[in-house]
């Protein structure tokens, strides 16, 4: 913990190793119940083989047990190093599902969108930090750690972008805001001073943390009827209608700050519209051009 501690971004280094405290203390609990160890060189592959089949037995999502394997070998890795460990156990394979990701349909779009226009007009400093925090998530696609990390200067309101520093990959990228979205930050802001420095996203003096933020948008699903809202929903769906709207997978890659051009592939699925277009352009020019030819 203490050779990580200082790799994390600071608003996410006691979440993180909390993380990984439990989990760490939830599988050796487990292996120390089955029989006698001396130490993590001990652990075999049929160790680790035997425990994922457990966790997957009582009923844990495969990408719940996908991350404590993550977690538990990034230690072993690091142990490794060390000379502690002379060989790692073979990490088991688990087969994960392939589920498209879960966007909002646009009869929920326009619900949340109609809910947060309307509170505006008579919406308090708790109302306006649940329409900034819905703005940042949902028209300019940021994941709810970037949002959450945001100071007041990465801010450019009259050129309407974002400067995200450090994002996933520790990678900064610049993203753009629609004037909707640009008008409600500027209206937030003036509820409660804030210095450049200061995190954007503050309640009572203090910044949000994600479980608030996560209530707040929890809050927000149940006013609209839209069920298990969350900031990742409103960022797939952000990348979907872009896409059914023409832009590039490219250009999508760079706004949603994906290293890998694949990662950015899975939207194209969902990508319905899009595809319905081009479907119907192309085979009216296929039957065009048969009647021509007869």
């Amino acid at each position: 913990m203490r050779h990580k501690w200082y790799t994390w971004k600071p608003s996410r280094r006691k979440r993180l190793a909390h993380t990984r405290w439990v989990t760490l203390r939830l599988f050796w609990r487990w292996q120390l119940a089955r029989r006698t160890w001396h130490g993590w060189a001990d652990l075999t592959t049929a160790d680790m083989t035997t425990f994922v089949e457990a966790q997957l037995a009582r009923g844990l999502k495969v990408a719940t047990v996908t991350s404590y394997l993550s977690c538990i070998y990034q230690l072993l890795r690091y142990l490794q190093d060390r000379g502690q460990m002379a060989q790692l156990p073979e990490r088991p394979a688990i087969a994960r599902p392939d589920p498209l990701p879960r966007h909002l349909t646009p009869q929920e779009v326009v619900a949340l969108e109609t809910y947060i226009q309307q509170q505006q007009g008579e919406a308090d400093a708790a109302g306006w930090l649940v329409i900034a925090l819905y703005y940042l998530l949902a028209h300019a696609g940021l994941r709810i750690s970037e949002a959450l990390d945001l100071q007041v200067q990465d801010l450019d309101l009259t050129a309407r972008r974002v400067r995200v520093r450090e994002g996933k990959g520790q990678r900064d990228r610049v993203v753009f805001l629609t004037a909707t979205a640009a008008a409600a930050l500027r209206r937030y802001l003036a509820t409660a001073p804030h210095a450049a420095e200061d995190l954007a996203l503050s309640w009572r003096q203090q910044p949000l943390s994600y479980v608030q933020a996560c209530r707040r948008l929890q809050c927000l699903g149940q006013a609209t009827g839209v069920k298990k809202l969350s900031a990742h929903r409103l960022r797939h769906t952000y990348a979907t209608l872009l896409l059914n709207n023409g832009m590039t997978i490219e250009s999508l890659r760079q706004l949603m700050g994906h290293e890998n051009l694949n990662t950015t592939l899975v939207y194209a699925r969902l990508a319905d519209s899009t595809v319905e277009k081009q479907y119907e352009t192309a085979m009216e020019r296929v039957t065009n051009n048969q009647v021509n030819s007869v």
